[in-house]
């Protein structure tokens, strides 16, 4: 392919954090294409909210249940593939349909970019961590959100020439929305005021797959519900595992469950949350990046920056551990709430796309984009 000629890169997303870090690209190239194959059935809302075009094929598929899902999955990016014939395939992070896109993507023999690359929770048993290494390992350029995942990158002999240093760009579109969220009715519709509430999520399989984990933390939900108003934003699998275990809400009122909350609106109530409970990577950085006390529902998490240096606490899944600490985080003997981390500065779409140019045999004095030096394989040679 000539230097000169535009890269179709074809954008392939599973779930919704996945959107929100394509439209911070989209902002910058309209011509990058995306699609969506997953379990969310509220895609064409989203992108409406985050002003992108809709997809070029939204495929709904219950991935609750990974290995019946994979199948099914795997099939639907070949089938997008070889249709749209794209020049390179873009992934991100460690879902089902990440890694089944780069399945897809390396048996039609086409180049793969891997955003939110090198993440690793250093749990072999972890099945999003298997979805991770394989894509990595599979990708020809691999965009990292934070130094911590360059090292790992590294420790796993990936070529460093392969390796850009991008930041999130889930932050991108957090900073971008930041101002507009405030406008959000969100609070009034539920009734609550501002540092009024504990805002919870929580969709990965090790937690919804498993009855004493998901019946843990229903519990520690109720339990903490009758000191502070727990908002549950729900996802489809924690809707679907309720309703299989028949697991209920045991409080003298009930947690409100908000079904498929718009951007804006969970901006908000994240903005405003007191403490945030999750086991979202996405979630775990903006409470950091918003100075939000984070409480990550499991034992470890791949976010190391959010932990080291943001808001972010691992706190188990067990009820008694989640209750204790997040009355910890309401007396406010927690960590700092004012923090800058590194890379969220709303430039990692543009960092992004000059890797992209970069791998296409641009040269860099045709790259018009200004942004911080990129660390690639060399500090300071991007």
């Amino acid at each position: 392919m000539e230097k000169n000629a535009r890269m179709n890169i074809l954008i392939i997303n599973g779930t919704r954090s996945h959107v929100v870090k394509t439209a911070a690209l989209l902002r910058y190239n309209t011509e990058l294409k995306h699609v969506y194959a997953g379990t969310d059935d509220g895609i064409e809302r989203l992108c409406a909210e985050l002003e992108i075009a809709k997809p070029l094929s939204l495929v709904h598929i219950d991935q609750t249940q990974p290995d019946n899902a994979f199948p099914e999955t795997l099939k639907v990016c070949e089938e997008v593939i070889q249709k749209i014939q794209p020049d390179m395939v873009c992934v991100m992070g460690e879902s089902l349909t990440t890694y089944a896109a780069s399945i897809a993507a390396h048996i039609i023999k086409k180049p793969l970019i891997k955003l939110s690359a090198g993440n690793r929770y250093h749990k072999s048993w972890i099945r999003e961590e298997a979805y991770a290494i394989l894509s990595d390992h599979m990708a020809s350029v691999l965009c990292a959100d934070d130094e911590y995942a360059m090292d790992n990158l590294e420790k796993e002999s990936i070529d460093p020439k392969k390796c850009y240093l991008t930041g999130g760009l889930h932050i991108d579109s957090l900073l971008r929305y930041e101002k507009i969220a405030p406008h959000s009715k969100i609070l009034k519709k539920i009734d609550l005021p501002s540092r009024g509430y504990a805002l919870l999520s929580f969709h990965r399989p090790a937690n919804t797959l498993h009855f004493k984990k998901a019946q843990e933390l229903f519990g520690a939900a109720c339990e903490i519900h009758d000191i502070l108003p727990v908002v549950s934003a729900l996802h489809p699998h924690t809707q679907n595992i309720s309703k299989a275990f028949d697991l209920k809400w045991k409080s003298k009122y009930a947690p409100q469950a908000l079904k498929r909350i718009p951007y804006i609106d969970h901006l908000h109530l994240l903005q405003n949350a007191s403490v945030v409970l999750t086991d979202s990577s996405s979630v775990q950085d903006e409470a950091s990046a918003l100075g939000v006390p984070c409480l990550t529902l499991a034992d470890e998490t791949n976010r190391m920056q959010s932990i080291h240096e943001g808001t972010n606490v691992c706190v188990g899944t067990f009820r008694e551990d989640i209750v204790q600490q997040t009355r910890k985080a309401l007396r406010g003997n927690w960590k700092r709430r004012s923090i800058n981390l590194p890379l969220h500065d709303g430039l990692s779409a543009q960092r992004t796309l000059r890797a992209i140019k970069l791998e296409e045999g641009v040269p860099k004095s045709r790259i018009d984009i200004f942004v911080p030096e990129m660390r690639n394989h060399m500090k300071g040679e991007v």
